[in-house]
């Protein structure tokens, strides 16, 4: 059975300007790399809301890479909680760790999910760091684009 969402081909989320290969029900189907991945809430097949944003640092102790990390995951049980619909995995694969921390905590700032701790929820003063540098908390939408071909 095919879990991927689409007509025929691996949909790609475009999120903040990155790609996001997938949109699978299972994070088995995403390859084991490491990178950033969104957990969101599908409505209809189609994608609603983003309930998280992580990162994996790739291999296969405890987090993992991208394929185990979100199975693994000690916030599954809030992505059921606040998902009205399917639930679904996405990921932007990059190896650098600096590179991934920084895509999560933009996506996290603009997507502003229900789910995980943002680092201005620790340390408040960080909010207008990221207001300036990434606009407006919340303020992103969701794209969905299939690959042509």
């Amino acid at each position: 059975m095919n879990s991927d969402v689409g007509f025929g081909s691996e949909p790609h989320i475009s999120l903040a300007g990155y790609d996001f290969h997938g949109l699978v029900m299972e994070p088995e189907s995403l390859a084991a790399k490491q990178g950033v991945y969104v957990v969101m809430c599908l409505v209809s097949e189609k994608p609603h809301c983003v309930l998280d944003v992580g990162t994996a640092e790739g291999g296969t102790w405890g987090g993992g890479n991208i394929r185990k990390r979100p199975a693994r995951h000690n916030r599954r049980r809030c992505w059921h909680e606040h998902c009205h619909g399917t639930i679904a995995y996405a990921a932007h694969y990059v190896s650098d760790v600096e590179t991934r921390l920084d895509i999560e905590g933009e996506l996290r700032w603009k997507l502003d999910p229900p789910c995980g701790v943002s680092p201005w929820t620790i340390e408040p003063e960080l909010g207008a760091t990221y207001e300036q540098k990434f606009g407006p908390k919340g303020s992103l939408c969701i794209a969905l684009s299939f690959p042509e071909g």
